[in-house]
């Protein structure tokens, strides 16, 4: 008799032979299967018995695997036809064109330079061809080359808009991306969802969570730490269902090693993402159960609001700092300054209205080679939005200092949300960046407002230095602001400016110079881990 080689089967066989062989014992005790059971496979003849032969035994698993994946096939393109009739799936690979940003972030790896734009739109066309072959219909992408970049963010969204309205349906959008970060170490897998009408978006977001994570794992915090993120971006705010993924961070050797080595599996596990959703939508149509928002919101939200928002003023000195203040900085992702004894300077401006001196700020950080973070309002973002564009273009980080700048403890929760949300959407529908930083406005806190920050994937940054700097009618001269900066520095200190300053202005150039003759050096809030 020919030996059995165990190795030589795959895991649907092993599978699906121990499904035979507890069928053949329940048959062995009378017990009956239902020949009428759709889908359901039934062993008559083929039953093994102690006689037959490993051929005959190998090829009764064989057709059970056959019939098992025809069902499951039947299955899928039951899915795909429900979807195909509800829905136009959109994919938009991300960047390639905006009024400001054409090609999105670079990244290096083994010498070799990527652009975002391009390897997104790999990734569309990919997904696309799985998709068609998955048995989807209709598929379009926002744009037909990755070099098109007469598309900005608008256009994209416009397009797909369209899209749906010219085929009588709904869209389903899929917005490709990479993300990116000073600090090498972070990496994983970020979904994001409009904020509200989203049940069907996260129910996505989950299936392709589950799909993707085997491969990168998620990246997220707080509320966010499954890696599903809610923001109101306009290319998902404006589709019925839409998820952004950020698959993977370039700036991540690891990460960017797989995207590239791993876009043919990194492909699938999203369309697998959709399969699984259109059978969840096709299954939630029959039952008629679809809600329109998370029932989770509300209960994150209400744990949220029983946080205690008792005010409190940030000191403009550090001695002033408790060690209570410090552990909940620690607890709540606070900073105001760095603890090192190596001479590093983090310079920080706060933009509420332009007085004209911040592209001359800009002009002294560009020629000194200096990063520094900028936190912006809302109104800020509207009046500046050219100085803005600089500021990303050349490299500074662009905080957010909330929309109307309104006192973060006298809110509540969904008030700070819409506050934080509302100026990071329309720095997104700008500039297809997100914000990480988020200042309070007036320096005004609760234990509450750092949780709620937390919890949107935020770190709350204060400072450790600043100085009366704010008033345009009470400037005190070059020689004063210089002497208030360089005699108040200390290893790990973040200081803050306030851009409307002429002061600042003409006393930057000579404080970062005599600094950096005095051994410091200025670095980014992105260095601080």
């Amino acid at each position: 008799m020919k030996k059995i080689d165990f190795l030589d089967w795959s895991l649907d066989a092993w599978f699906l032979a121990l499904c035979l062989m507890l069928c053949l014992t329940c048959m062995a005790f009378s017990c009956s299967l239902n020949a009428q059971e759709k889908d359901t496979v039934i062993l008559r003849d083929s039953a093994v018995t102690e006689g037959d032969s490993v051929d005959t035994f190998n090829a009764t698993v064989q057709n059970v695997v056959n019939e098992t994946r025809r069902i499951v096939k039947r299955r899928a393109q039951a899915a795909s036809r429900f979807l195909n009739e509800r829905y136009i799936i959109v994919i938009d690979p991300g960047h390639g064109g905006t009024k400001y940003i054409d090609k999105g972030n670079s990244a290096k790896l083994d010498g070799i330079e990527y652009h975002e734009k391009d390897m997104m739109f790999e990734y569309a066309q990919l997904v696309e061809k799985k998709l068609a072959a998955a048995g989807y219909e209709g598929l379009r992408k926002t744009k037909e080359a990755a070099d098109d970049s007469s598309l900005s963010i608008y256009t994209r969204a416009g397009r797909a808009a369209k899209f749906g309205k010219d085929a009588g349906k709904k869209v389903l959008f899929v917005s490709l991306h990479w993300n990116n970060f000073e600090d090498p170490s972070v990496g994983g897998t970020e979904i994001y969802i409009k904020e509200s009408q989203n049940y069907k978006s996260r129910k996505l977001a989950e299936f392709l969570r589950g799909s993707m994570s085997h491969i990168l794992q998620m990246h997220g915090a707080g509320q966010n730490i499954t890696g599903i993120v809610e923001r109101d971006y306009r290319v998902l705010r404006e589709m019925d269902t839409g998820v952004l993924i950020e698959i993977g961070y370039a700036s991540n050797p690891g990460d960017l090693r797989k995207m590239l080595s791993q876009k043919d599996e990194i492909a699938t596990a999203i369309v697998n993402g959709i399969d699984a959703f259109a059978e969840y939508m096709q299954e939630q149509e029959a039952q008629k159960q679809m809600p329109n928002d998370d029932p989770k919101k509300a209960a994150e939200d209400a744990k949220l609001a029983e946080i205690p928002s008792i005010p409190f003023g940030w000191s403009w000195r550090k001695k002033d700092i408790s060690a209570d203040v410090d552990h909940l900085m620690k607890r709540y992702d606070g900073m105001y300054e760095k603890v090192t004894t190596e001479k590093e300077i983090y310079l920080t401006f706060d933009c509420g209205w332009e007085n004209g001196y911040t592209p001359k700020i800009l002009d002294v950080l560009k020629a000194n080679e200096v990063k520094a973070a900028f936190f912006i309002t809302g109104g800020y973002l509207k009046s500046a939005e050219d100085v803005v564009a600089r500021m990303v273009q050349e490299g500074h980080i662009v905080g957010n200092h909330s929309v109307n700048h309104l006192s973060m403890p006298q809110l509540k929760v969904r008030e700070m949300k819409r506050e934080i949300l509302g100026l990071e959407q329309d720095f997104y529908d700008l500039f297809e960046m997100k914000m990480n930083y988020f200042r309070p406005p007036s320096g005004e806190w609760s234990r509450r407002s750092l949780a709620v920050t937390q919890a949107l994937g935020y770190k709350t940054v204060f400072w450790s230095f600043a100085y009366d700097d704010w008033d345009v009618q009470a400037q005190h001269g070059r020689d004063y602001a210089y002497k208030k900066i360089t005699q108040n520095v200390r290893p790990g200190v973040i200081i803050l400016l306030h851009a409307v300053s002429k002061d600042n202005f003409e006393a930057l150039d000579a404080v970062i110079k005599d600094l950096r003759k005095d051994g410091y050096v200025f670095k980014s809030l992105d260095e601080i881990k």
